[in-house]
């Protein structure tokens, strides 16, 4: 898997929180931030311990 950097949000003051990147070939978006209780009706999240590598 290769995951591309998509970007952070740039009102967090800068904690760097939530980060976002995808997956080039299935086109998946990986959110790494704050843990909250459940992910929106219709989403599905997972927990990893590590973010993807970064690719440019």
């Amino acid at each position: 898997m290769t995951f591309r950097f998509v970007g952070t949000d740039p009102h967090t003051g800068g904690e760097g929180s939530p980060t976002v990147w995808v997956e080039e070939e299935s086109a998946d978006l990986v959110v790494q931030g704050e843990e909250v209780d459940a992910p929106p009706p219709g989403w599905s999240a997972s927990r990893t311990g590590t973010p993807p590598a970064v690719t440019t």
